[in-house]
């Protein structure tokens, strides 16, 4: 039987509608009450899939997240892609790794952290000068790893799939909530920290700024920390698990 470690904490949890349910679950499962503001939903954009995958296959192809995975491996499934284009792939992070595993995508390179800057260090070390690199990510994300990999010599390109943008209605959970007194907010990317706080802004709901923030990585934390959040937790392996394991350490010394 489960302890109920996070009872009486109130968590707010900001990740997608389809996302949500991991983190939510594992957090009802220790006992914790939660609500959800989806502070992201992901919205496919047109085009990408040719300018993936092409006639000349690459040198590396590199998914950064479990969302850019799911949509090559849609497009793989639907027989409007080859393996084979995408050369040998670059995983950031383990769920990354397994879910690109299910469909026959094994992933040559994951970091031990997964971070960009991990991913950009690991590639580089095997040497990428003169490759040619594709990045079929979110629009927006950051420049950190194609810069790395260009002042290293690298062909990168780098493909939107997806931007980030947020949920209609979502506006509207956080007003009708504005009587609660959460206890800590949760956040699993940089992109729903912002949009977080830009919900906070619109609804007039400022005091929420002052709860406590755990984060899934170091670059949430600081961007987290940058929008006026107190980070108290975040842990050492970026997942949901190690999150939900951060929060109740963090819990249990408050």
């Amino acid at each position: 039987m489960t302890l109920k470690t996070l009872q009486g904490l109130h968590v707010i949890v900001t990740r997608t509608r389809t996302q949500a349910s991991v983190l939510r679950s594992e957090l009802e499962r220790r006992g914790a009450t939660v609500l959800e503001v989806p502070a992201m939903e992901l919205q496919d954009l047109d085009g990408w899939e040719s300018q993936v995958f092409t006639d000349q296959p690459w040198d590396w192809t590199v998914i950064t997240s479990k969302n850019a995975a799911e949509r090559i491996a849609r497009v793989i499934r639907m027989g409007k892609g080859r393996h084979e284009q995408l050369g040998r792939i670059a995983a950031t992070g383990n769920a990354t790794a397994r879910y690109l595993e299910k469909y026959g995508l094994s992933p040559q390179l994951v970091p031990e952290r997964y971070i960009a800057e991990a991913l950009a260090e690991a590639m580089i070390a095997r040497g990428v000068e003169g490759q040619r690199i594709v990045l079929p990510r979110a629009e927006d994300a950051r420049a950190v790893l194609p810069d790395a990999l260009r002042a290293a010599g690298a062909d990168v390109h780098v493909v939107p799939i997806y931007r980030a943008e947020i949920p209609e209605g979502s506006l509207s959970i956080l007003q009708a909530s504005a009587g609660m007194k959460p206890d800590l907010v949760t956040f699993a990317s940089s992109k729903t920290a912002r949009h977080f706080a830009e919900l906070l802004h619109e609804s007039g709901v400022d005091e929420w700024f002052s709860l406590p923030a755990a984060a899934i990585g170091p670059v949430t934390a600081e961007t987290a920390s940058d929008l006026g959040f107190t980070v108290v937790a975040m842990p050492d392996q970026h997942t949901i698990s190690s999150l939900v394991d951060s929060i109740e350490g963090w819990h249990t010394v408050h």
